[in-house]
């Protein structure tokens, strides 16, 4: 029965080798049984931890800027091998704690390998299945918990369902089983050929491309002779304005401003929580006085009315960066779908400069092209007065100026950010020279520990432990033993000589103290 033996048994070894027919179906439960898994925050694609991910409709997370140059390369998903385009891609909106860990933003769960997860298509943002069956499905609130974006059953994607691990078989994955790679030419070219001024992907890889900025560090080693040697391309920190437009996004801050014409007010409302940087750039010309007085050169019944021009040509004007800025097309961007909607005019993508219009009706045409940073709030019966305006049939020029006097902000969102941001850092340096102050103060009353009769603690203290170290033989003059010489100098010198021509004085025998170590 035994291997190549006469054994009535079979041996141990023999199991584990599998020499035995009586082997196969441990061997087969345990080919079955072992697989790579991917872990649920790392991309499918390069195996590593994401930091921009998107995923396809299946649930498969991948790093946005791995998979745009496989798509461009291969055409297909990497996981399945099927056909798949940038416009499949959803951006994911995944949400960290304290301890930088991914967590339910609703229960505060924090995600690991065993968490059924789920992400809204509509938002992109991920939650806990339980968290959407409990909040959701059962309750049939079918919009996003944390944006109120209405959806549907079919919206939901699963990401990762612990039960079925089948998607998240490294072994399975259709790139790896036909060992398909890019190059470096098209991962370097990734952006080549992408409409970046659309919404979706596009407008999330331009966000991205344009925050990856060299600190030039390596450029100015190799020019000049002053600065430090840099052999790697380091990125260029956000600077603050970053900041501050983060910061208003995350706390969705509005802004209110008055249009003061001659033929009344234009109360708007702007989008700083959508658009922060156009919404920005307007409020900083307003409180610049570069609207003020200025005409709008252009009007069109049944349209819009533009203005926003210092020349009043329509040829002219400056953004506050005195360049011009980007379009802002974000996910779910506002758009032109009613009447009175703010928007920025512009000559072509990303030329925003101070020119603005206000729309007479819905304009969906012009959605993804020009930016909506505002809409009216009060005032319809100016506009509507406004439009009435003769006009030169030629030019659409008002034939009767119409005059932007004014421009007053209600509610600057910015501004208050700078007020509380300024406030924070004075807080911050008074309480660095107060704890300063405290321990300085510290130290003087532990130098000075004079009491009401005079005396002073510290010396009296002082005095007290030189005593004490005098009766162990332990003073200043004094060593230790005959390892450690005694100090040399005016306590030597002020040693007893022994008297002229006579015997020399016995040496009292020392008590106390520790003496010599050699009889230890």
């Amino acid at each position: 029965m035994g291997h190549g033996s006469d054994k009535l048994y079979i041996t141990h070894s023999e199991w584990m080798d599998g020499g035995h027919s009586s082997a196969a179906g441990a061997r087969s439960r345990v080919t079955a049984g072992a697989f790579a898994r991917l872990p649920f925050d790392c991309c499918a694609l390069t195996l590593k931890a994401f930091e921009t991910p998107v995923c396809t409709e299946m649930g498969t997370i991948y790093e946005l800027l791995a998979i745009i140059p496989f798509i461009r390369l291969h055409g297909s998903d990497p996981v399945t091998g099927k056909k798949l385009t940038s416009g499949d891609l959803i951006k994911l909106n995944f949400h960290k704690n304290g301890d930088d860990e991914f967590f339910d933003p609703v229960t505060f769960k924090v995600f690991n390998e065993h968490t059924p997860m789920v992400a809204i298509k509509t938002s992109g943002n991920v939650y806990a299945r339980e968290t959407i069956d409990q909040l959701n499905i059962k309750a049939g609130f079918w919009r996003d918990l944390m944006t109120d974006e209405p959806f549907t059953r079919a919206d939901l994607i699963t990401l990762q369902d612990p039960l079925n691990l089948q998607g998240r078989d490294l072994s399975q994955f259709d790139y790896i089983k036909r060992d398909l790679k890019i190059d470096d030419d098209s991962a370097n070219g990734s952006l080549a050929g992408i409409n970046v001024a659309a919404t979706g992907v596009g407008s999330i890889l331009k966000k991205v491309s344009e925050k990856l900025v060299s600190s030039g560090r390596a450029a100015a080693s190799l020019t000049s002779t002053s600065a430090a040697i840099s052999t790697t391309i380091e990125n260029a920190l956000w600077d603050e304005e970053d900041l501050m437009f983060e910061a208003i996004t995350a706390k969705q801050e509005k802004a209110f401003v008055r249009l003061v014409t001659n033929y009344g007010n234009l109360n708007c409302e702007l989008f700083c929580d959508k658009v922060p940087k156009t919404c920005y750039n307007f409020l900083k010309l307003a409180a610049d006085d570069k609207y003020k007085d200025t005409v709008f050169h252009r009007l069109i019944p049944g349209f819009m009315l533009q203005g926003g021009d210092p020349t009043g040509t329509g040829k002219g004007g400056e953004s506050y960066w005195g360049k011009s800025f980007e379009d802002e097309f974000p996910r779910n961007h506002p758009k032109h779908d009613d009447r009175g909607t703010l928007a920025m005019a512009n000559s072509g993508p990303n030329s925003n400069k101070s020119q603005f219009y206000v729309t007479f009706r819905a304009t969906p045409h012009l959605d993804a092209k020009h930016t909506v940073f505002g809409r009216l709030v009060g005032g319809d019966d100016v506009l509507s007065k406004i439009e009435r305006v003769p006009v030169d049939a030629t030019t659409n020029r008002p034939l009767k100026p119409v005059i932007l006097k004014d421009v007053a902000i209600f509610q600057d969102p910015f501004d208050a950010y700078r007020k509380r941001l300024e406030k924070r850092l004075l807080r911050e340096e008074d309480e660095r020279q107060g704890a300063g102050e405290k321990a300085r103060q510290k130290a003087e009353r532990e130098a000075d520990r004079t009491t009401w009769f005079g005396t002073n603690l510290a010396e009296k203290e002082k005095r007290k432990q030189d005593a004490e170290l005098g009766k162990l033989g332990m003073g200043a003059a004094s060593g230790v033993g005959r390892y450690v010489a005694a100090p040399v100098g005016e306590a030597a010198k002020r040693k007893e000589a022994p008297a002229q021509g006579g015997p020399a004085p016995k040496k009292k025998k020392q008590g106390g103290g520790f003496g010599e170590f050699s009889g230890w």
